[in-house]
C-alpha cells in the first residue's frame, strides 16, 4: 500500500445525501446496483448520484498559484466498462502505500458513468500511480479484478478511462 507520510490526505466527498437523477426521477443513494436504464455517455453520475467532485490533499501540476501553492490537478474519471468501479486509489509514484479509497464504502462508479476528481496535495507535478478495483459483472461471468497503472500523468482537463481492455 502507499502512504503519504508528509501530508495527510484530505478527501472531500460529497456523496452522502446525493440523489439519483435519471429520466427526471430521483432516489436516495444506497448499496443497490445502478439502475439498468441506459444513460447517455455525457451524463455524469456517481453511484446513482449526481456528479461528484473529490479532492485529495493539495496536489498540483506545474502551474503555481499566486499564493505560491501549486494548482490542484483535476481530471475526469470514466468507467467505460460493464462492471462497477468499486475502489479507486491515487498515490504519488514515490509512495510505498496506497492512499484512502476515493469511492466511499457501499458506493461505486457505475458502468458507463464518469465523475470529476480533484487532487489537491501540493505536489509540483501530476504523475501518479493509480489502482482501480472493478466489481463483478452483473451476470456473474466475470469476478472482481484490479488494475494498477504507474506514473500516469493526471493534469487538468485530462480524462482517465477504465475500459474492458484496460485503462486508457
Amino acid at each position: 500500500m502507499k502512504f503519504w507520510s508528509s501530508l495527510p490526505l484530505i478527501v472531500a466527498i460529497f456523496l452522502f445525501g446525493a440523489v439519483s437523477v435519471g429520466c427526471g426521477d430521483s432516489a436516495d443513494v444506497d448499496s443497490e446496483p445502478v439502475a439498468e436504464e441506459e444513460v447517455e455517455e455525457d451524463d455524469e453520475e456517481y453511484a446513482e448520484g449526481e456528479e461528484e467532485e473529490y479532492e485529495e490533499g493539495d496536489e498540483g501540476e506545474e502551474e503555481v498559484a499566486e499564493d505560491g501553492e501549486y494548482e490542484a490537478a483535476e481530471f475526469t474519471l470514466v468507467n467505460d466498462t460493464d462492471r462497477p468501479l468499486v475502489e479507486f486509489y491515487v498515490s504519488p509514484p514515490s509512495s510505498e502505500e496506497w492512499e484512502e479509497n476515493l469511492i466511499p464504502e457501499d458506493a461505486y462508479l457505475g458502468p458507463r458513468k464518469q465523475i470529476q476528481v480533484v487532487i489537491n496535495d501540493g505536489r509540483p507535478d501530476c504523475a501518479y500511480d493509480i489502482l482501480g478495483v472493478l466489481g463483478p459483472s452483473e451476470d456473474g461471468s466475470v469476478g472482481e479484478g484490479e488494475l494498477i497503472h504507474s506514473g500516469v500523468e493526471i493534469c487538468d482537463g485530462t480524462t482517465y478511462t477504465y475500459a474492458e481492455s484496460g485503462a486508457e
